[in-house]
């Protein structure tokens, strides 16, 4: 839903000019918003990824917390109330 709002906020904003400099604030947004996309996983070693993925699914609440809460919806983040403006200087990642 987040993402959504920051790319109808972005294409107002391109008041129809949809070039790529004009749609490139969408992307910076969303790294603001979510991070650079680099997740945990990437981290963890390939042979040691698949045991602790079943260590994980045999603890539902574990799972609902790591993976649902705290990596889908994102309920430790604040819910996005403002869009930060299109020409608002961007925080590095």
């Amino acid at each position: 839903v987040e993402s959504g709002l920051l790319a109808a906020e972005t294409l107002i904003a391109a008041q129809g000019d949809y070039r790529r400099q004009r749609l490139a604030p969408y992307l910076d947004r969303l790294r603001l918003r979510f991070g650079s996309g680099t997740s945990l996983g990437a981290a963890i070693p390939a042979w040691l990824r698949t045991p602790l993925a079943r260590g994980l699914f045999k603890h539902p609440a574990l799972l609902r917390h790591v993976v649902l809460d705290h990596g889908f919806l994102r309920t430790h983040q604040p819910a996005l109330v403002h869009c930060p403006p299109v020409d608002a200087p961007v925080a590095p990642a």
